[in-house]
């Protein structure tokens, strides 16, 4: 029995130029991957960002973590268990 794949095709011009991948450190050592925030270039400021990151090297990364600012917003009502994620 054959099972249909499902392919979603996005359109180029929806498509990420590029990505800054968000990660946590485990407390074994290990990281693990939170997901990725896609930058496009057809947008003013994240191609300034890409620009940056691109040519900057590990100073860049550095420089754009020291600006960076994170807030957490649940999707739904369920609360969230706690587990040893590392921090």
């Amino acid at each position: 029995m054959a099972f249909a794949q499902n392919t979603v095709v996005i359109p180029s011009a929806n498509r990420a130029d590029a990505f800054i991948n968000v990660w946590v450190k485990r407390a074994d050592g290990t990281r693990a991957k939170l997901g990725a925030l896609p930058l496009k270039s057809s947008t003013a400021y994240q191609s300034g960002v890409i620009d940056r990151l691109n040519s900057g090297g590990d100073e860049a990364i550095a420089a754009l973590m020291s600006v960076l600012e994170i807030d957490f917003k649940l999707a739904n009502s369920e609360p969230v268990k706690a587990s040893a994620v590392g921090f």
